[in-house]
């Protein structure tokens, strides 16, 4: 083994020895290396926690369309009532009790609307609202399977608003109606 004093540390040109052939690595490689050192580390780390991180995605993604869902349906719920206090404001007609004329009922989906004073259907395209809120359009609908389509409830609307709905019981008649309602 060669002598080295402190002239060949500082030395630029290489010593060439009889020694056995070196391997040399090349100019930037060692960042590599360490990289990819890193890389094998922390690898199997990574593919462990791969699903519960793809989990945590859909959880997060269920949730984002959630919340998009809930402000569409705060959008549509706004549209809505603004639909149903124009019908109370145009003087929709009340459903009544079938057993007390003077009574207002309430409203069901696919429910058939009787002309107390006819004891006919109402209409189709008949705008019928209830004490509740509830607004809807007649519509010619075959509930009952007859093959007679009759007027029924459809394209509901509902507003909150008790004092439009007060108001136009009140313009209808029904002025002690909210004490005391029947279906």
């Amino acid at each position: 083994m060669p002598q080295l004093n402190d002239d060949d540390l500082f030395d630029d040109e290489p010593q060439t020895t009889n020694s056995k052939a070196s391997f040399t690595l090349p100019k930037g490689s060692m960042p590599w290396i360490v990289g990819g050192l890193c890389i094998l580390i922390t690898l199997p780390g990574m593919l462990a926690s791969f699903p519960a991180t793809m989990a945590e995605r859909e959880r997060v993604k269920a949730e984002l369309d959630n919340i998009s869902r809930l402000k569409v349906d705060e959008m549509t719920q706004q549209s809505l009532a603004l639909i149903a206090e124009t019908r109370y404001a145009n003087g929709c007609r009340f459903v009544v009790s079938k057993l007390d004329s003077t009574q207002a009922a309430a409203l069901g989906e696919g429910i058939n609307v009787i002309d107390i004073a006819t004891n006919g259907y109402l209409p189709s395209g008949t705008i019928a609202c209830d004490f509740v809120g509830n607004t809807a359009v007649l519509e010619s609908v075959d509930l009952d399977g007859d093959g007679i389509p009759n007027p029924a409830a459809t394209d509901f609307a509902f507003t909150g608003n008790a004092k439009v709905v007060q108001q136009a019981m009140q313009a209808a008649g029904f002025d002690a109606q909210l004490s005391n309602p029947r279906n």
